[in-house]
């Protein structure tokens, strides 16, 4: 979940990617509408949350103060990771709206007594 460059002018304006520890300077640009952020997969959330709380150490004070609309946005995941991910972002007071392109269920897991890979496991 990083970005490394200054993107085109697009009709919603400039698009603006930058890494973690330089959003809190970014995001004091009043013409900043958006955060959003990428990642293509989360399987339990874990990363993300720790992504989201060092993120709040750095410059949750101004995320929280900002009129910013946050967006975190996965190709592919799991409901339940999701899930984690919202109540670590509202626990720390973000409102970051999460959203799973592909959602998976726990059938999708190779091992869970739901299984859609193995089923005679289950």
């Amino acid at each position: 979940m990083r970005a490394i460059h200054q993107g085109p002018k697009t009709p919603l304006g400039e698009v603006l990617m930058v890494e973690r520890g330089k959003i809190a300077k970014s995001i004091q640009n009043d013409a900043l509408k958006a955060l959003v952020f990428v990642d293509e997969l989360i399987c339990t959330g874990t990363s993300a949350t720790e992504y989201f709380r060092a993120l709040y150490g750095d410059c949750g004070d101004l995320l929280t103060a900002m009129n910013l609309r946050v967006f975190f946005i996965t190709v592919i995941g799991f409901d339940e990771a999701k899930s984690c991910i919202e109540r670590a972002v509202a626990e720390m007071g973000l409102s970051i709206r999460v959203s799973i392109c592909d959602p998976l269920d726990d059938s999708a897991r190779c091992f869970s007594s739901s299984s859609r890979i193995f089923p005679e496991a289950s």
